[in-house]
Parts: C-alpha cells; structure tokens; sequence
C-alpha cells in the first residue's frame, strides 16, 4: 500500500486546523453573553484610548510652571515699565492657572500699589461675571 504523500498530508492537516478554527468561533460567537462582553470590551478600549489622548494632551507640570513663570516675568517687567494696562491681564492669566491664587493674591496684595491690585481684582471680577 502505497503511503501518501507529504503535500496531502500537510493539506489535510491544514484543512483540519482551519475547520476547527471555525467551529471555535462559530461556538465563541453562539454564547449567550458574546456580545455583551465584545462591546464591553470596545468601550474599555475606548476609554483607554481616550485617556490616553487627553493624558497626552496636557502639558507638564514642568511645562506649565515655566510658562507661569514667563508670563508672570513679562508682567512684571511691564509693571516696572510703567504699563499696567498691559500687565494686568497677564497678572490675571497666570491666577486663573495657578494652583494656589488666593497665596499669589495675598503676595500682590502687599507687593503691588493699592491702584494696580484694584485693578486686578476689578479685571477678576468683570472675568468672573462675563463667565456666569
């Protein structure tokens, strides 16, 4: 009896192994909760991928405390210039940022002429009306 050969042989295995690829999925797929359990885990996915991306998107703490900090500069030096009008809305960017405005507030309040903190906390207020 003549024995087959090796290209059958490898074309039956191949033929068994796709078949029983397909009834594990057919039979995957009948389960009751295969659904369910598929959308569950696109939407975890999902969330994922979109903390991520909103991750990804902030900027550093690194970051944001050199551009406070730049802002803050550029205030200053306009102040000292003798131009409030320009530094005031810098002022206010860089509280609206800061983790802890009221201390920042507090240091302006005993640092800055009583004029220029008016300002300020009237530029606050105006942001804060036009906001609600």
């Amino acid at each position: 009896m003549p024995l087959p050969s090796t290209g059958v042989l490898i074309a039956a295995a191949a033929t068994a192994v796709v078949a029983g690829c397909i009834l594990f999925d057919r039979h995957r797929r009948s389960a009751p909760d295969f659904k369910e359990k598929l959308r569950e885990k696109r939407r975890r996915q999902k969330h994922q991928a979109e903390a991520a991306q909103r991750e990804a998107e902030m900027p550093s703490q690194e970051a944001l405390q050199l551009f406070l900090r730049q802002r803050w500069m550029t205030a200053m030096q306009l102040l000292n210039e003798g131009n409030p009008q320009e530094a005031v809305p810098l002022i206010c960017s860089v509280l609206r940022m800061h983790s802890e405005p009221m201390q920042l507030l507090n240091r302006l309040q005993r640092e800055l002429p009583g004029e220029i903190y008016a300002m300020i906390i009237h530029t606050l207020q105006s942001e804060m009306q036009e906001g609600n």
